[in-house]
């Protein structure tokens, strides 16, 4: 049987999510179960990438991205996902003639995706001229590490949204000691979870325990900002810890009263979005790993013209 295209894939996906019904179906299932649909080899099932990952589960990993991207299917928790009962099963009962990847857009979750993470092209003569030629392929590898790492953000922002209390407090945990808090001389750091979604992290700067910088974070959906309300509340919460500084994250968004409060406040503290959150776990390297690495060299024009 010929190798399947993207657009094949991503269809026998949401088949083989919709056939698990309302039972979550883990990737690595899902993989299987999509290489079996097209009779693969085991030698095509265990091709890999560079990275050492396997081709097929990556293909059909972002299948599954694309799916939860139009909301036709759910992601229940890290690495388990469900069809939706209503677009998923609807399309599967009524589905089109050929299926390509372009569906998508008719459901406007997938259309707010496009809107994030990809921008306008503008056309470009056919014809460039030799000495632009460099930086025209520059200015293509530029864009697609752009796209590529707004697809990791958007990804990444919907695992948070999808792990447990435990794990969203482990995962902020771990990003401190990555950013080097609770891990310096003389320093201790103490979490816990105060409620759904809500994790507290305590810092102290000093072995008597002193004086402490005072984290909380919010695990809340994009559409529900945080209003001014909850960060006064904060506010009293370093008062009562004798916190120095506080640091209130959240995975959606402040309301403009909220940051106005905020940077109008005697009170030291910072507040982080669920944007400047993904960031900061991408920069250092929390929930993330390094795929490839890849070495780009180019003509050096200091050494030529110093042979002359």
């Amino acid at each position: 049987m010929a190798k399947p295209n993207n657009d094949e894939i991503i269809w026998q996906t949401l088949r083989v999510i919709g056939k698990a019904d309302k039972v979550a179906i883990a990737l690595k299932d899902i993989s299987i179960q999509v290489c079996d649909v097209f009779m693969l080899s085991n030698k095509d099932r265990q091709r890999a990438h560079k990275s050492g990952q396997s081709v097929m589960y990556k293909r059909v990993g972002w299948s599954v991205f694309e799916l939860n991207c139009a909301e036709l299917v759910k992601r229940i928790k890290h690495g388990y996902y469900i069809i939706n009962p209503k677009d998923g099963r609807e399309l599967l009962q009524n589905p089109p003639k050929k299926f390509t990847k372009n569906y998508l857009n008719r459901y406007p979750a997938y259309q707010q995706y496009l809107q994030r993470t990809s921008r306008k092209k503008t056309k470009t003569e056919n014809t460039v001229a030799k000495a632009h030629v460099s930086q025209t392929i520059d200015e293509k590898i530029d864009e697609s590490i752009k796209n590529k790492k707004e697809a990791v953000l958007h990804e990444l922002h919907n695992r948070i949204l999808g792990i447990t209390s435990p794990a969203f407090e482990k995962l902020i945990v771990d990003l401190m000691f990555k950013m080097n808090y609770g891990k310096n001389e003389g320093s201790s750091l103490h979490s816990r979870i105060i409620g759904d979604g809500v994790v507290e992290v305590i810092i102290y700067k000093d072995e008597l325990h002193l004086d402490c910088v005072y984290l909380q974070a919010n695990r809340n959906e994009v559409k529900k900002s945080i209003p001014e309300k909850l960060i006064k509340e904060f506010v009293g919460v370093l008062k009562e810890k004798g916190a120095s500084m506080g640091v209130f994250v959240s995975t959606g968004e402040f309301t403009a009263g909220a940051r106005d409060y905020a940077n109008s406040s005697p009170r030291r503290f910072e507040l982080i979005d669920g944007s400047r959150l993904t960031d900061l776990l991408i920069k250092y390297s929390a929930g993330v790993r390094v795929e490839q690495t890849i070495i780009l060299k180019g003509i050096n024009d200091e050494y030529f013209d110093n042979l002359e």
